[in-house]
């Protein structure tokens, strides 16, 4: 029996799990490495002080017959459930998923007995399958390594090898977070869209399986956030509040408040693919970024990326 293939996934996202998982259904060796101190990228949550909220993706939909099959196995088993709140019609127009209990549970279900290693950033790729952290600590060699970080973070680690110019026209949006703990409901809706700086206002402990209270979520348009990019969370926290308050009508008065920046929370530009694979230099790049600012998206990249892999 000849040597297994050992390959290295660049990403502990949606994309990068995806891909993981299929990979080592497939008899592959496979190393997981991520920069940040949980699994799940952009489908976060985050606990402080006792307070749980989801901070980055909110939700996500199932469009794809395939994806449609994937996500009827995560309700099987209880690691999803169908987020329905009282939300302007638009929104209530597809069925929404969210991780049962927590958004982050989706990818810590997908990351359940894979070899990870958080808090480790990996260095630009140096090809011939060596990899290396920022530190330049050896990470080991590869057969083939699958980067799925966000396109701008992708670019400069492929950079060395030239593949940085499929890139160029794909891009990430930022998203200013606002995380809020109410003593009392602020409007009979669960979900607000779109007022002043705003784009996303939701009851985070509307979703099914979340701890009881009055817990809210708040996301800024990209161009707000693009104009504020630098400002300090304090002031952030105190003009998004306020807008808040404007969108309900009334003066929100939170008993906890926290400030977090996404500096690639959505896909504004895709690539317009599936992944880009290279087997002659041994990586492939995978990610939402390739196709759309879904979660969906995330999962049929990092699972095509997979496939491409094991094919060789």
């Amino acid at each position: 029996m000849g040597r297994r293939k050992r390959v290295a996934v660049v990403g502990a996202g949606i994309a990068g799990l995806t891909c993981a998982r299929r990979l080592a259904e497939g008899g592959v060796e496979v190393r997981v490495f991520d920069k940040g101190r949980a699994v799940g990228g952009r489908m976060a949550t985050r606990r402080q002080n006792g307070r749980q909220l989801d901070h980055g993706a909110q939700f996500f939909t199932a469009r794809s017959e395939s994806f449609r099959a994937v996500v009827s196995d995560w309700l099987a088993a209880g690691v999803v459930a169908e987020w329905t709140p009282e939300a302007p019609a638009r929104f209530r127009s597809r069925a929404r998923f969210v991780g049962r209990g927590m958004n982050r549970g989706l990818p810590e279900l997908l990351a359940r007995d894979l070899d990870v290693s958080l808090q480790t950033e990996v260095a630009p790729l140096p090809g011939g399958g060596e990899l290396h952290d920022a530190e330049g600590m050896a990470l080991g060699h590869f057969d083939h390594i699958v980067v799925t970080a966000p396109i701008a973070q992708t670019a400069r680690l492929v950079a060395p090898l030239g593949l940085d110019a499929l890139l160029t026209r794909a891009s990430h949006a930022p998203c200013w977070a606002v995380l809020l703990e109410l003593s009392s409901r602020p409007c009979r809706e669960d979900v607000l869209l779109d007022h002043g700086p705003l784009a996303w206002m939701a009851c985070d402990s509307s979703k099914p399986g979340r701890p009881p209270g009055e817990t809210w979520v708040l996301h800024a348009t990209p161009q707000w956030t693009r104009a504020n990019l630098e400002l300090a969370p304090a002031a952030v926290t105190e003009r998004l509040v306020r807008a808040f308050g404007a969108a309900v009508g009334r003066a929100v008065e939170p008993s906890f408040a926290v400030a977090h920046r996404w500096r690639y929370a959505q896909v504004e530009q895709a690539v317009g693919q599936p992944c880009l694979h290279d087997p002659s230099r041994g990586v492939t790049i995978a990610g939402d970024g390739l196709l759309a600012p879904r979660i969906e998206a995330a999962w049929e990249s990092g699972h095509g990326a997979a496939e491409h892999v094991l094919a060789g």
